[in-house]
């Protein structure tokens, strides 16, 4: 809700709603301080950390990112998973309670 609704910056409080995966890239992620650190990170995971990306709709090249775009990087990807991913399953369940009169 706090993210959401009031714009705060996610604070990894709730990590547990999160897949393992993108907890531990958010974690390697944000350690990172230089561009040389971010570049290894990425050069040792680049195939599944980039379909990840893709996936999240975040579509600039992996060998393009730089220290600056972390944080929108970041976002894009908790985006995906905190929201895009559960809206289609939130959209069906309010259209079931409507199709019932349940909602009426």
């Amino acid at each position: 809700y706090d993210y959401v609704c009031q714009g705060q910056q996610y604070t990894g409080q709730h990590k547990e709603e999160l897949p393992y995966y993108v907890t531990t890239v958010e974690a390697k992620v944000r350690q990172c301080t230089t561009q040389g650190e971010l570049a290894e990170y990425f050069g040792s995971n680049k195939g599944a950390f980039e379909l990840r990306l893709l996936q999240s709709g975040y579509h600039c090249p992996i060998s393009s990112i730089c220290i600056d775009m972390k944080d929108d990087m970041l976002c894009a990807l908790i985006d995906y998973h905190c929201l895009i991913k559960n809206k289609a399953m939130a959209d069906q369940f309010g259209d079931g309670l409507q199709l019932f009169g349940t909602l009426n």
